[in-house]
């Protein structure tokens, strides 16, 4: 499994500092940040709103994950100061 999979699993179980350790090293394995945001976390987001949609999943699992990927963006954001 790649980091980028594990990364959007992580998310989807609302695990901020697993996600905020394989943003890490999506980043030490010098995977590109746009990549990372359009192949991990977005997804993560929109599986974790379809299933909103169907009913499986409630809004404090929708929160655990959009606080996942906030984590990650501000991780990702202050990696880029330093470059």
């Amino acid at each position: 499994m790649t980091v980028l999979e594990k990364l959007r699993q992580s998310i989807e179980a609302g695990h901020p500092k697993e996600t905020e350790k394989l943003v890490a090293e999506a980043l030490e394995q010098r995977i590109d940040s746009m990549h990372i945001v359009e192949e991990a976390m977005m997804p993560a987001m929109r599986t974790m709103g379809e299933r909103y949609k169907e009913q499986e999943a409630d809004i404090p699992r929708i929160l655990a994950a959009a606080r996942c990927v906030r984590s990650g963006f501000a991780l990702i954001e202050k990696k880029r100061r330093f470059i």
